[in-house]
């Protein structure tokens, strides 16, 4: 007869460590992948609602390549930076469980948060490259703003029952 390994017990070494450029990427596929469904849904919602308030057929808009990616800067940066300063997580990192904090594993203040955001945004994937030779698995921008994203699968807070 085996016994069972509890899950605390499986993930407890790893919890709050350094999560490794794997766990990052994968996390941050996630998220890019949230961020473009939303482009595109603003996107057609655009275009419907011009469709209804207008007599013009239903088309997607066609804004100069410069627009675009301004929004789409704009709304990665947000996306990003709220999570990062609300919980520490985005959806992507809440999936993987890792959490984002500052060196002394403290939540990112609002600043903190935009900063890494806009940083991610422009040269994410650039800057990150870095942690492929960080001992701390630490990507360029983690170096500059000291942040750290870490494994963070238990809860610290139990409810209140």
């Amino acid at each position: 007869m085996t016994t069972a390994v509890a899950p605390a017990a499986l993930v407890a070494p790893r919890q709050r460590t350094r999560a490794g450029i794997v766990s990052r990427l994968g996390a941050d596929g996630v998220d890019l992948v949230l961020v473009e469904v939303v482009f595109a849904m603003i996107f057609l919602g655009y275009a419907f609602a011009r469709f209804l308030i207008t007599n013009k057929p239903f088309e997607l808009p066609h804004p100069p390549v410069g627009v675009t990616s301004t929004l789409q800067f704009l709304l990665l940066t947000t996306y990003l930076a709220w999570g990062w300063a609300s919980t520490g997580r985005t959806p992507g990192k809440a999936l993987l469980g890792l959490r984002v904090v500052t060196d002394e594993g403290k939540p990112l203040t609002i600043p903190r948060s935009i900063a890494r955001a806009a940083l991610c945004a422009l040269v994410g994937p650039i800057l990150l490259a870095w942690a492929l030779v960080s001992r701390r698995n630490a990507g360029i921008h983690d170096l500059l703003l000291s942040t750290a994203v870490v494994y963070d699968w238990v809860p610290r807070f139990t409810p209140a029952g």
